[in-house]
């Protein structure tokens, strides 16, 4: 497979395991972790001011419980009293459980006369519908000895449920219905009235799949909160309301109050609340999306694609006027880094030259010296020439002493020899700025857009918006960290047709590497030998080149494999001496170191629990 297209895969598969982990943990409508409300359905009708309002909870619970419930954060009662309520009509309940109601003390109820309890009761108290009838605490435990009562009475608010009657609820989905009355405060100004009804508070389990069905008599028109897309994409976050705004005909409701200007006042009721839910999509999509747009223009614009006028094998070296080691820098490996073998054929380039003196067989030591250094030499070839001349004892530069006083050379010392070393053959400021003249390089833009949009998110969940910003932000945080310690040559685009070179160089090194294509063309281009060998050297292929050239007897050609041999068995000493020293340093290191209108305003609220 190609590199590139691995890499991509790597960090794309990488972007969407993130992105799934942010659905499966945070998003409701993709949750497999936690108690939740698997499926909840209303059937709403409003008759004269009165909302008759039936539910269906299907409860997945992962964890054991005692009870499942849902409360209000309004008076609620058996009866109906005077002043805005929920009147419970029924609720049913899965096998092994009874309907419970509980008061918690909170807010005053009238169950009527039949408890002998009246509308100045605070409570606490708590009902059990047992043999088709609401009965006392001590009546129900006189049944089912076994009921969790200690359960029912942390109720914070009023509440129905479902007890079980052998103490405990094992994990698996139960399901629960409830039938109600809600009768809400409503606001008129003689042309329009409006009423908010609250199905959820901001307290509740998260629910998958959300279905709402409103009509009414006297409805002009009504807004869900959040909107049908919402919760069809996402489902009810836990922290989140749901709401119905309906604007009404001007009839004779209970529990009246004015107010002025409703239908406008109704208009902008019934858009708030938006802007979080487009946010929380956007939140949603970017984690899913930004790394598949990085993937696209990846495949679309920074993908290198073979220019088909190139042959597959290219004989001729592409562009003599390009120095090896810029063809090391730009065109092989990875784009703005040198590898070893830039080192290698400017040496051999500076020998060929005149500059640099080189003896030694590899098999002995090696000796290297400084002859000249011309004002002309670029700046590449001045730090060669320098990290030669700094280096050596005598005018004489030895790998092997080199390596020798690497082996006893201190952490400071080291770091210094170590950049020096880097200059001329791995990471070095020189390869990045001769590759921005060929390559440009969005990728501190693409990983930007991730690493950008992963602060916002720290920003607005800090903030106090939901946790999905939160997940959101670690997710693109991570993928927008691993997209910047790419090579930056992966999203790299060729400037002004060098991609064409680029295709002519790779071309040249599939000929040098092929033994049989060298020995078939040996002979045709034997004046040219230098220019493989050299290029070759920067392309990392020199060997082939040589093997061929020794077979077929060409002069000189002893003495080059000579050199060419004994300045790579000099570059490796250094290489493995400085891996060797910095692998121990590290391990010292390591081892130092140990030790009313709007969203909200709805009359209702709660939603449904489990304890």
């Amino acid at each position: 497979m190609d590199p590139e297209l691995r890499q991509m895969l790597t960090v794309t598969i990488v972007g969407i395991l993130l992105a799934a982990a942010v659905l499966v943990l945070a998003v409701p409508r993709f949750k497999v972790f936690g108690d939740r409300v698997a499926q909840y359905s209303a059937n709403i009708s409003e008759e004269k001011g009165i909302f008759h309002v039936s539910e269906r909870y299907i409860y997945r619970l992962i964890n054991t419980h005692h009870l499942i419930y849902r409360d209000w954060y309004v008076p609620v009662t058996l009866t109906t009293i005077n002043k805005p309520h929920v009147r419970v009509v029924s609720v049913s309940c899965p096998s092994g459980t009874i309907p419970y109601f509980a008061n918690p003390g909170k807010i005053v109820q009238h169950l009527g006369p039949v408890y002998a309890m009246h509308s100045t009761d605070t409570g606490p108290y708590y009902l059990y519908f047992v043999g088709g009838h609401w009965v006392s605490e001590q009546t129900a435990l006189s049944r089912y000895p076994r009921l969790p009562v200690a359960y029912v009475h942390e109720a914070e608010d009023p509440e129905v449920g479902c007890v079980s009657t052998s103490g405990v609820l094992a994990p698996g989905e139960y399901a629960m219905g409830i039938s109600f009355d809600l009768y809400p405060p409503i606001q008129c100004d003689g042309h329009y009235c409006h009423a908010n009804v609250s199905l959820a508070g901001n307290r509740h389990f998260d629910y998958q799949h959300v279905s709402i069905r409103f009509e009414g008599n006297d409805v002009v028109d009504y807004a869900q909160r959040p909107p049908a897309w919402f919760l069809s994409l996402f489902g009810l976050p836990g922290g989140d309301y749901l709401e119905i705004e309906s604007l009404l005909k001007p009839v004779n409701y209970p529990f009246v109050s004015y107010a002025s200007d409703v239908a406008n006042r109704y208009r902008s009721a019934a858009c708030s609340g938006l802007l979080g839910h487009y946010a929380y999509a956007f939140a949603v999509l970017a984690v899913v999306l930004v790394p598949l747009f990085i993937f696209l223009y990846w495949w679309f614009f920074a993908r290198d694609r073979p220019d088909p006028s190139v042959p597959d094998y290219l004989m001729n070296v592409p562009n003599r006027e390009r120095k090896p080691w810029v063809v090391n820098a730009v065109f092989d490996g990875v784009a703005g880094k040198f590898s070893k073998d830039a080192f290698i054929a400017t040496l051999l380039d500076l020998r060929e030259r005149g500059i640099v003196e080189i003896t030694g067989t590899g098999k002995d030591d090696v000796s290297i010296r400084v002859l000249s250094a011309p004002e002309d030499l670029d700046e590449y070839e001045q730090a060669v020439v320098r990290f030669i001349a700094q280096h050596s004892t005598d005018g004489v530069f030895s790998p092997r002493a080199f390596a020798d006083a690497l082996k006893h050379a201190d952490g400071t010392t080291f770091e210094r020899l170590h950049k020096e070393w880097e200059m001329v053959a791995g990471d070095s400021p020189i390869a990045r700025n001769v590759a921005r003249m060929f390559v440009q390089y969005p990728s501190m833009l693409l990983s930007g857009l991730a690493l950008g949009l992963g602060a916002l998110f720290v920003i607005l969940w800090n903030a106090g918006a939901p946790g999905i910003f939160g997940w959101a932000a670690i997710a693109l945080l991570a993928y927008g960290w691993l997209v910047s310690r790419m090579p930056p040559e992966v999203l790299g685009r060729w400037k002004n047709g060098y991609g064409r070179e680029y295709t002519q160089w790779q071309a040249f090194k599939r000929f040098l590497s092929d033994l049989t294509m060298i020995r078939k063309y040996s002979e045709q281009f034997q004046p040219m030998w230098h220019d493989w060998l050299v290029y070759g050297a920067a392309l990392g292929d020199a060997d082939n080149v040589l093997k061929a050239l020794r077979e077929l007897n060409v002069p000189d050609v002893e003495s080059f494999w000579d050199t060419y041999f004994a300045i790579a068995v000099a570059t490796n000493t250094l290489s493995t001496a400085y891996t060797v020293r910095a692998a121990e340093l590290a391990a010292k290191s390591a081892a130092a170191a140990a030790g009313g209108f709007g969203a909200g305003g709805g009359f209702g609220g709660g939603g449904a629990g489990a304890r």
